[in-house]
């Protein structure tokens, strides 16, 4: 259920992720918030009413992504591609 909030904030920010993007994010979020845990989804629902709440959930998420974003590029503008090597 928390994601279903979490997709909310996101189209109310005009964001978009990918799934695994989506779910690191909801992770940390929730840490940051301090509401992991059974009632998680329903804390969350409620922080995102709270206009004081609101404006550092959004805050928290705009940062993140920016950080996230500006980590998959180098330094000469080109798309970081990590490799995987299996021996």
């Amino acid at each position: 259920m928390s994601r279903i909030v979490l997709n909310r904030i996101l189209r109310a920010l005009h964001m978009s992720l990918s799934q695994s993007e989506r779910d690191e994010l909801l992770h940390v979020l929730t840490r940051y918030l301090g509401v992991e845990g059974a009632y998680e989804c329903d804390a969350l629902e409620q922080l995102w009413k709270d206009e004081y709440y609101r404006k550092a959930i959004e805050e928290f998420i705009r940062r993140w992504v920016r950080r996230r974003r500006a980590a998959r590029w180098d330094v000469e503008g080109k798309e970081k591609v990590e490799v995987t090597y299996v021996t």
